[in-house]
């Protein structure tokens, strides 16, 4: 009973403290916020639990219960709340009892407004709606744009803000997605939802009409400085839209080219799909372009001896690649000489800095094929696999350090007729009428010796082996020239004369 009594003491003292300091404490509720909400008298402007706001907005709070409304704004450089009571404009009285105002910083765009109504009760009803202060365009613009089929593109809109209407500066703004209409002029190429995205449906183009539905007058100041009228009006902008089959893959049929220095070429890109209606621009580089370089277009332009792989990616957005590879061919010999020799035919030529060898091909007519008959490291080469009368056509080639790949072009076919060299003169001895005849040059199987009165002689005096001969003339003048001989398989093949001397005998 004793501990009974007790608590009923302890409850009749709290009650009698309550009542001391005005009454019993309550603790705040606060409601779900689909008992409180705000609306507009500007359509478009309060959308869900966004508010959007250029000028100003006018609104009012409904509440399930009446109360104290009050504001909170998170961020008040963004904006402010104030009252707007019946406020007449022109005659007309909007029944709004508050208004959002902007301010004047431009780089604050986006806060949260929370509304709160105490009511009465005690009860407190709450809800947080994000705020967006926009731009006033006087104009708007979209570049032209391309999308692949069954694929989405959102282009951005551009506008002029209207204080900087007279000086036409076209930028990103920050408008009213809720107040833009879009409409496309053939759906069946590409189509256009209320957020701006469009979609491909097939390959083609399309117009795109955005139109901002706003009217306004208002006030901006001119390239003088001075303030002049701004009439707005429901800007609209419209662009072309492209539709493009994706590119699937790009092809070079050629992986690998030889070019002269100096030459130009370009290749043909095989683009997938072969009948989709593709974007057929490419990014064009060369891994090494002081060998060979390559422009916008994809011409490329042979420099120097070397390798450089030239690559085409498509700048559609599909990134699609291919590659050849270019080998620029060292420069061929030059000055090349053909001379015949005993035994052999002897090619020479300028030497080429960055050969590592030269090739030698021939043929016994300069349109018949060639075939390689050897090789050397020097600038000349002795053709010994040759024969008496026939003529032989020979073409010479640079092989550079970097191999065959870059092997030069093979010069103009050079020919000459392998026969036997002409003999020389080398001495004549005449003692009283005894003739002494030493000859020079190659040895061959025989010499036949002309000898006559006349400047020409064509008469043969002798047909010799030895390249020392004596002889008796008359007495008087005579001229001596001789040819050499060599038989070969029972043929006989005769040089030139050998140069014409004179001799008299006393």
């Amino acid at each position: 009973m004793k501990t009974i009594k007790k608590l009923v003491d302890a409850g009749i003292i709290l009650f009698a403290l309550c009542l001391a300091i005005g009454g019993f404490i309550v603790t705040e509720r606060v409601s779900a916020d689909e008992n409180i909400s705000i609306n507009s008298d500007e359509k478009n402007r309060v959308v869900g639990s966004d508010i959007y706001f250029d000028r100003y907005l006018r609104f009012n709070v409904n509440c399930v219960e009446q109360g104290t409304v009050s504001f909170e704004v998170a961020d008040s450089d963004v904006a402010t709340i104030g009252d707007y009571s019946d406020y007449s404009v022109g005659g007309v009285v909007h029944k709004c009892k508050y208004a959002i105002f902007p301010t004047g910083i431009d780089n604050k765009t986006d806060t949260t407004l929370t509304v709160k109504v105490t009511a009465a009760s005690g009860r407190v009803y709450s809800k947080k709606y994000n705020l967006h202060k926009c731009n006033i365009p006087s104009a708007i613009r979209v570049e032209d744009s391309q999308v692949f089929v069954n694929e989405s593109i959102t282009p951005k809109i551009k506008g002029v803000n209207v204080v900087h209407h007279f000086d036409g500066l076209y930028e990103v703004l920050k408008l009213n997605p809720n107040i833009i209409t879009y409409k496309s002029s053939n759906p069946n190429i590409a189509t256009i939802d209320s957020s701006g995205k469009v979609t491909g449906i097939k390959a083609g183009d399309t117009t795109i009409t955005v139109t901002y539905k706003y009217s306004h007058n208002t006030m901006a100041y001119n390239k003088q400085g001075v303030l002049e009228g701004v009439s707005i009006a429901n800007p609209t902008a419209t662009y072309k839209v492209n539709v493009y089959d994706k590119t699937t893959s790009i092809v070079f049929n050629t992986k690998q080219i030889a070019l002269n220095k100096g030459d130009l070429y370009k290749q043909n890109i095989v683009h997938y799909p072969i009948n989709g209606i593709t974007k057929k621009e490419y990014e064009w580089t060369s891994s090494n372009p002081e060998v060979a370089t390559v422009d916008e277009n994809g011409n490329v332009v042979a420099k120097e001896m070397g390798s450089s792989k030239i690559t085409a990616t498509t700048t559609d957005g599909s990134k699609k690649s291919d590659s050849f590879t270019v080998y620029v061919k060292t420069d061929a010999p030059t000055y090349v000489n053909v001379h015949y020799y005993d035994g052999y035919i002897r090619l020479s030529w300028n030497e080429n800095s960055e050969a590592s060898s030269y090739e030698i091909l021939r043929a016994n007519s300069p349109t018949e094929e060639f075939k390689n008959v050897g090789s050397t490291k020097g600038t000349s080469y002795d053709d010994k696999s040759v024969e008496y009368g026939k003529t032989y056509y020979y073409k010479v080639a640079c092989v550079p350090l970097g191999g065959n790949k870059c092997k030069s072009a093979y010069t103009m076919s050079t020919g000459i007729k392998y026969s036997i060299v002409s003999p020389k003169i080398k001495k004549i001895k005449v003692k009283k009428r005894r003739c002494t005849l030493k000859i020079g040059g190659a040895k061959y199987d025989k010499y036949v010796i002309y000898v006559s009165k006349k400047k020409k002689p064509k008469k043969v005096y002798a047909v010799v082996s030895s390249k020392r001969v004596s002889f008796s003339l008359k007495k008087g003048s005579y001229y001596i020239r001789i040819k050499s001989l060599a038989i070969k398989n029972n043929k006989k093949y005769y040089s030139a004369y050998s140069k014409t001397k004179r001799i008299k005998i006393k």
